[in-house]
């Protein structure tokens, strides 16, 4: 390998790592517009006093997420397709394990302030 070669190489790693870098910072948005909707989900399942979790649900956004995946026909790639339907499942069952973490926050928040509200009113009284 030619040092030109070397050259274009190292030019076109460092193009790469700025893509990934900005899909990245793209993927985190996402993820934190997910979670301040999780947060929202929280309070209304407190409200109606639903519980955190909801395998019905979960398992509705685990398929979608499967079969929403772009298919190898969508994009040019030397593979059939970039993530299994495992692989996929793996990741959205993290990412839902995660917004469950943001939504029990979010109730045992809220279920503080129930007690130290009620507390509170009991004191003055």
């Amino acid at each position: 390998m030619d040092n030109i070669s070397l050259t274009e190489h190292e030019q076109s790693m460092q193009l790469y790592r700025k893509l990934i870098d900005c899909l990245d910072k793209d993927l985190l948005s996402k993820l934190h517009d997910r979670l301040i909707v999780a947060d929202a989900v929280a309070n209304t399942k407190f409200d109606a006093g639903q519980p955190i979790d909801d395998p019905v649900r979960e398992a509705e956004v685990i398929e979608n997420a499967v079969r929403n995946f772009p298919k190898s026909e969508d994009y040019p790639t030397p593979t059939r397709r970039i993530l299994t339907d495992t692989e996929i499942r793996r990741f959205i069952k993290t990412v839902i394990a995660i917004a469950k973490k943001v939504e029990k926050r979010v109730m045992k928040h809220r279920e503080f302030e129930r007690k130290y509200k009620t507390n509170r009113i009991d004191k003055t009284k």
